[in-house]
């Protein structure tokens, strides 16, 4: 399962994917601390388990990340906020971003 946000409503500027596996993780998974859900920027820069929380209120989302992920982000700050035109699937989001975010173990 996906679920990304983006600066732009072309999907161009800062961005941020979300995903999760919808079946269970193999023992390779698990041993590797893949077992749970997956952030990637616009970089590609990768990182597993990090979000500590995710709440849109409104038109602004708040990310909130665990810090030991910032280096493998290449991101300075834990927190992440934006305000922006939300499209019509905005509640479509919210569910599949919580999902997402809620998904394995936390690093």
């Amino acid at each position: 399962m996906m679920a990304g946000v983006a600066e732009g409503e072309d999907g161009s500027g800062f961005s941020l994917l979300f995903s999760c596996r919808t079946d269970e993780p193999d023992e390779q998974d698990v041993s590797l601390g893949s077992d749970t859900h997956c952030l990637v920027t616009p970089d590609q820069e990768t990182a597993y388990g990090c979000v500590r929380a995710a709440e849109l209120t409104g038109n602004v989302l708040r990310i909130s990340l665990n810090t030991a992920a910032l280096p493998a982000l290449k991101l300075n700050d834990p927190e992440i906020s934006s305000a922006a035109e939300l499209a019509a699937n905005a509640h479509s989001f919210q569910a599949e971003g919580s999902c997402v975010v809620v998904t394995g173990q936390p690093l």
